[in-house]
């Protein structure tokens, strides 16, 4: 949960409980009662002040003058919790549902902290408890999706989420929340894909897929072949590495790799529409033509959800194309690469032709179906209409009778349909590959459809600049980026994730100063915000600055212990003071996410000081070999990045 909205949460509690907080004395009160009740009433102020460790030691001197006031242990285990001492608020609370089951937030505190802890299965019947009690209430919701995360239970988690989007009054919050939560939920099954089956063709095909979403075509390139070395037969994966050979300009080899996967299915729409628009790069219309309108007798709506060509022509090839395809006869397909080429142009023309072919495809008819074929027959002819409705009338279906019906409505465009199939395909099957890959890559397109809703609906709404802001940065155009933060900023100052966006980016572009003064302002109005404290922290660090970094690393560790990147931003903060001893426990808690073999120096030469010279040696050689690895692979980048500016 936000920290700032658990404060507000927290004030919420507090002021529901006005003049029954506690009992009020009788007129024959006694020097005790008087002492806990200024003591009680202290401890309010301090925390609506937010000095919660002056609230703790207000409460605890409470509780030992009146240890059955109730209300003072549950403002106890909310100090705690505001502090980030989850454990402590966990044993705090407990007692006050023991004692109290009925009063207000006790479940919704305990089912977060639980979350914090670790400890979903604990959290989940807790908020689980509070929504029945409050049905409405977003943060126990948005809590327990995050419960049935931590559980693995993606289909639970995406009903979260939907209902959170559903009930948000503001229809621009309410888009930005559930792309952001799709986007959560790509996140997660992307780490568990890396992190657990990282040398399977699944995992590298998902982060070459995130890669080309980036236009890091080099990058996404060596993931694909990494994933056809592992599994040369799955189909579509060379139409991957096809096409990012195809950006590259390598066209002969993008053609090859295009070739052997029609062998594969040789009906492979993306794989024809791919090999078409690399025959538009060659600038042969004709044959472009050709193979696209081999997708139209297939599976025309295929064409239909694509607006655009993945390619850039320039504007003399476009039009060339343009002309060639404009003395050629009349035909759906025709007029589909018209739209897109003439929409490359600017020409207004191109609107037109895509409204005709909108009109062609909502004409097209599937082939019919034989009554005889079997559901996995319709699924691999393509007759994906025909395929749907055959396997939904199956009382009975597999985990591969699913992964079909999942593919099937993907091709029809019923992304949230087809989520929920291949998330009850992980219900029972929580190691399937193919599952993971085709939900994650689900999600994608639904975090896409949000979002694009949101800048469509809404383009003046401050969740709108924020998106366009997060795209800005993914591109690295940092100062566009940087406008459109600071347009969401004056639009909605009071919003932590602003602030540290800002901050992040001028960190990026190591304007220090900058950045210390958004990440500041981001933690005065969440205090307890773990990536803003890392980054203020990681700011400080880069800034030659080390002993101010330490304070802010270690409360981004105490409210987010597992945040590695605030582990091994620590490590080398411990070195560069000069505390060896202190750094190791961090460095080898975050060495996993080493890629080009510092940590593991830091390693070696902390083991070194510290004579642990086996580990040091062991440190040295990991060291050495990530840096060769990460070495070559730059070379190649940068090989390629000047044979294409040579081809300009």
């Amino acid at each position: 949960m936000s920290r700032n909205r658990g404060r507000w949460l927290a004030f919420l509690v507090w002021a529901s409980l006005g003049s029954q907080a506690y009992p009020l004395p009788s007129q024959g009160t006694t020097a005790a009662s008087d002492d806990y009740i200024a003591r009680f009433e202290a401890g309010r102020r301090a925390s609506q002040a937010g000095q919660f460790d002056r609230a703790v030691e207000e409460y605890k001197v409470v509780l030992r003058l009146n240890p059955g006031l109730t209300e003072a242990r549950f403002d106890l285990g909310l100090a705690y919790h505001e502090l980030g001492q989850y454990g402590l608020a966990v044993h705090e609370l407990e007692e006050v549902r023991r004692q109290r089951p009925s009063l207000v937030g006790t479940n919704i505190f305990l089912g977060i902290d639980y979350l914090k802890l670790g400890r979903p299965a604990e959290a989940k019947a807790s908020l689980e408890a509070a929504l029945q009690t409050d049905p409405s209430n977003r943060e126990a919701r948005r809590a327990l999706a995050n419960c049935y995360l931590q559980q693995d239970q993606y289909g639970k988690a995406q009903e979260q989420f939907r209902a959170l989007a559903a009930s948000d009054a503001d229809r621009a919050d309410g888009l930005y929340e559930l792309g952001e939560s799709y986007l959560d939920l790509t996140k997660q099954l992307s780490i568990r894909l890396s992190q657990h089956h990282r040398d399977s063709a699944w995992a590298n095909r998902l982060a070459g897929d995130l890669l080309a979403e980036r236009d890091q075509w080099t990058d996404a390139a060596v993931l694909y072949e990494k994933a056809i070395a592992l599994d040369p037969q799955q189909p579509g994966l060379r139409t991957s590495l096809g096409k990012m050979y195809l950006h590259q300009g390598k066209l002969q080899a993008a053609e090859e790799e295009f070739r052997k996967d029609l062998e594969l299915d040789p009906k492979n729409e993306e794989t024809l529409m791919a090999l078409g628009e690399l025959y538009l790069a060659k600038g042969v219309a004709r044959i472009a033509l050709e193979n696209i309108s081999r997708v139209w007798d297939e599976f025309a709506p295929f064409l239909a959800q694509q607006t655009v060509p993945s390619i850039q022509l320039s504007p003399g090839e476009a039009s060339k194309l343009a002309a060639e395809l404009g003395a050629m006869p009349a035909t759906p397909v025709k007029h589909f690469l018209l739209s897109t080429l003439l929409h490359q142009l600017g020409d207004d023309r191109g609107r037109d032709m895509w409204t005709l072919f909108e009109r062609e495809v909502a004409g097209w008819k599937e082939k019919p179906a034989s009554p005889s074929d079997t559901a996995l027959h319709l699924c691999q002819s393509h007759l994906y209409v025909a395929c749907v409705n055959r396997l939904q009338t199956e009382e009975k279906r597999g985990s591969g009778e699913n992964l079909l019906l999942g593919e099937g409505l993907l091709a029809l465009g019923e992304q949230s349909r087809a989520a929920d199939t291949f998330a009850s395909v992980l219900d029972s099957d929580k190691a399937n590959l193919v599952a993971i890959y085709w939900l994650a890559r689900t999600y994608g397109k639904l975090a896409n459809e949000s979002l694009q809703q949101l800048v469509e609906q809404f383009p003046d709404s401050w969740h709108a600049h924020q998106f366009r802001g997060q795209a800005d940065q993914l591109r690295y155009a940092y100062d566009e980026a940087i406008q459109e933060f600071q347009v969401a900023v004056r639009s909605h100052p009071s919003a932590p994730e602003l602030h540290e966006a800002l901050g992040r980016l001028y960190y990026l572009k190591k304007s220090y100063s900058q950045a210390e003064e958004a990440l500041r302002q981001a933690i005065q109005l969440d205090p307890a915000r773990a990536s803003s404290l890392y980054l203020l922290g990681r700011t400080y660090l880069d800034w030659h600055r080390a002993e101010e970094s330490i304070p802010c690393l270690q409360a981004a560790l105490r409210y987010d212990p597992g945040l590695l990147e605030a582990r091994a931003a620590l490590g080398q903060a411990y070195m560069r003071a000069g505390r060896d001893a202190q750094a190791v426990p961090e460095l080898e808690k975050a060495e996993s996410t080493d890629t080009y073999g510092d940590l593991h120096y830091l390693l070696y030469v902390a083991y070194h000081k510290l004579g642990k010279e086996p580990l040091a040696q062991k440190a040295l050689a990991r060291s050495q070999e990530l840096r060769k690895s990460s070495a070559a692979h730059h070379q190649e980048k940068v090989a390629e990045a000047e044979e294409e500016q040579g081809q300009r």
